[in-house]
């Protein structure tokens, strides 16, 4: 037996120590659900974690890139679509002209309704918008983003159907105060729906990419949370187990520490019984 030294004690508290800080460790992971709170926890799933939340957090900017993509694209198809109603309506007005009982006035008449349209027709592709971009008045490509790494893009083509300058510029000169002008004005309006289906279907083939983009850009991410989740999020179960067993010793390096304390004076006890002789 000692005095100077508890070694007994000093062990208990070594233990009881160690015991402590697992119980903290347990606690701190059950309330905040994650194995891994600070890098000395893991260090290789620290470094995970951080290469995971960048590359979500790419990829959720990439899906909404391509949301807006397709936002843009469903804007100019509406555009498009009055487009070919109006042309449908200009078509109309052109096979009525051409009918030889109508006279100077009727075509006179007719010819301001065309004018109007085209008008309306060249109004329309240069206010159809979205956040400043024009899709129907401009020749100018867009590049929009739909991943997180270099090279993953889609083209979204651009249309000038302006009738000034642009693609339907035939339309302006649509003369059916003659015969031949009408003939002229039907191949002009042929040509013209002519390229608005063109168009059409080529905003459907991509917003069709773009739709199939989004949904594997979902999948990568649900993959990529799972192994997010398995690099660093805590086994509640296993933890209140944990915690559950170093509590026990805890209260256990308690006691017996309060035990180990009463070892010298155990000591002065039997000194104390000694009589010198």
């Amino acid at each position: 037996m000692r005095v100077s030294h508890n070694i007994a004690s000093l062990n208990v508290y070594t233990r009881y120590q160690t015991a402590l800080a697992a119980e903290s460790k347990a606690m701190t992971r059950i309330s905040s659900g994650r194995r891994v709170n600070q890098a000395s926890d893991d260090p290789y799933a620290a470094s995970e974690d951080t290469a995971f939340t960048m590359q979500l957090n790419g990829l959720q900017m990439a899906n909404q890139n391509a949301q807006d993509g397709v936002s843009l694209i469903q804007t100019a198809e509406g555009g498009l679509n009055q487009m070919n109603s109006m042309l449908d309506n200009l078509q109309t007005l052109v096979t009525e002209a051409a009918n030889g009982t109508e006279n100077s006035q009727d075509n006179s008449n007719i010819q301001q309704q065309i004018s109007n349209t085209v008008q309306t027709i060249n109004n329309l592709a240069q206010s159809t918008n979205m956040n400043g971009i024009n899709p129907l008045s401009s020749s100018k490509p867009l590049n929009d983003t739909i991943g997180t790494n270099g090279g993953e893009t889609i083209q979204i083509p651009t249309f000038d159907f302006t009738t000034g300058s642009g693609q339907l510029s035939s339309l302006s000169s649509i003369d059916v105060t003659t015969q031949d002008g009408c003939s002229n004005a039907m191949t002009a309006i042929s040509s013209a729906i002519s390229q608005i289906s063109t168009a059409l279907s080529t905003y459907g083939a991509i917003e069709n990419r773009f739709s199939s983009d989004v949904t594997n850009i979902g999948s990568l991410q649900n993959q990529l949370q799972q192994g997010d989740s398995d690099a660093v999020d805590a086994d509640v179960a296993s933890e209140m187990l944990n915690y559950s067993q170093a509590s026990v010793v805890v209260q256990a390096g308690i006691a017996m520490m309060a035990q180990s304390n009463k070892f010298p004076q155990q000591v002065l006890g039997i000194l104390q019984n000694i009589t010198p002789k």
